[in-house]
């Protein structure tokens, strides 16, 4: 149950996700028209909280690619999104993202192997 109105944020199932500061990101998914979004939900209780679920969701900036299946991790306090899968192209995505500034920005650094 998400006590915040939420009509307006979309984010896809088969997304991954990761906890970023004290925010839930939520990326990807399915189906096609997702597959570059990214939402974030804030708990607004403590987790000993009988309401501890109830919160709010955001949107963010979307994916430069799309990530169906993909990875999240938090390094160094930055968010990242590497490998996942363009479902409308087929094209596995070998190379990595950071959220950094309020944009998503290419890692030139990383190619998976």
């Amino acid at each position: 149950v998400v006590v915040a109105d939420s009509a307006d944020v979309k984010v896809g199932g088969s997304s991954c996700c990761t906890s970023w500061g004290c925010e839930l990101i939520v990326a990807s998914g399915r189906p096609t028209p997702f597959a570059r979004q990214v939402a974030a939900f804030r708990f607004h209780k403590p987790a000993l909280d009988p309401l501890w679920y109830h919160g709010s969701w955001r949107q963010l900036p979307e994916l430069q690619h799309a990530r169906v299946g993909g990875a999240m991790t938090v390094m160094d306090g930055l968010l990242y999104i590497t490998g996942g899968v363009c479902e409308s192209t087929g094209q596995f995505q070998d190379t990595a993202e950071c959220y950094s500034d309020g944009q998503w920005r290419s890692v030139p650094w990383f190619k998976m192997p």
